[in-house]
């Protein structure tokens, strides 16, 4: 909903100075001091999806108060730090999740994914949000929507299943192909598995 940002709070509340309150408080405080936050939080070991996860949530708040400036202006504020925070973590966030989960030598082909969805998503966005104006007369169904969508998202990041906690014949089976192909595991072997993994790979056909 950035695309209309501006026109959507002006038209919930003409009386807010938006370009202020959203880059200024939001954007540009809150998303900055939340960034260099965050990024402490990640060397000192806090799991990438947790944090998406609270940025999603962030997020998923922000959508759900727009609607209500226009009855209450100072619910402006802490919206657009909402905004501001789910920004700040999920930029720092997304420079050190692709190594975390899955190492190293395929980040460039991930990253280059991740970047087409972005751009995909971009654009799909303000034609949804554009369309639903225009066929409700209004944005509170769309950012509703888009709400409930960060909320489910924020429960599923938390529940996700993390790369490294796979177990039994699922975790042999990929600690055994990441070693056949040489590649850089994303998670880290006992000295067992090392043994009982080389022991498979002088077993196996030549």
């Amino acid at each position: 909903c950035d695309f209309y940002m501006i026109e959507m709070i002006g038209e919930y509340n003409k009386g807010i100075d938006v370009p202020t309150v959203i880059f200024g408080a939001g954007f540009g405080i809150a998303g900055s001091l939340t960034g260099l936050i965050c990024g402490m939080a990640v060397d000192r070991g806090v799991p990438s999806r947790l944090l998406l996860a609270t940025s999603a949530f962030f997020m998923a708040t922000w959508l759900g108060l727009a609607p209500i400036v226009g009855s209450a202006a100072w619910v402006i504020w802490p919206a657009t730090v909402a905004r501001g925070l789910a920004e700040g973590i999920s930029t720092t966030v997304q420079c050190t999740v692709i190594p975390e989960y899955y190492g190293r030598a395929h980040v460039g082909a991930i990253s280059s994914v991740i970047r087409v969805m972005t751009v995909a998503g971009s654009g799909i966005g303000p034609f949804f949000f554009g369309v639903m104006r225009d066929v409700m007369g209004e944005y509170t169904p769309s950012l509703h929507i888009t709400c409930a969508a960060n909320l489910l998202l924020a429960i599923a990041l938390v529940n996700m299943r993390v790369p490294g906690k796979l177990h039994g014949s699922e975790r042999e089976n990929f600690l055994y192909d990441t070693l056949q192909n040489e590649e850089p595991a994303y998670i880290t072997p006992s000295e067992a598995e090392l043994e009982m993994l080389h022991r498979m790979n002088d077993e196996s056909p030549k």
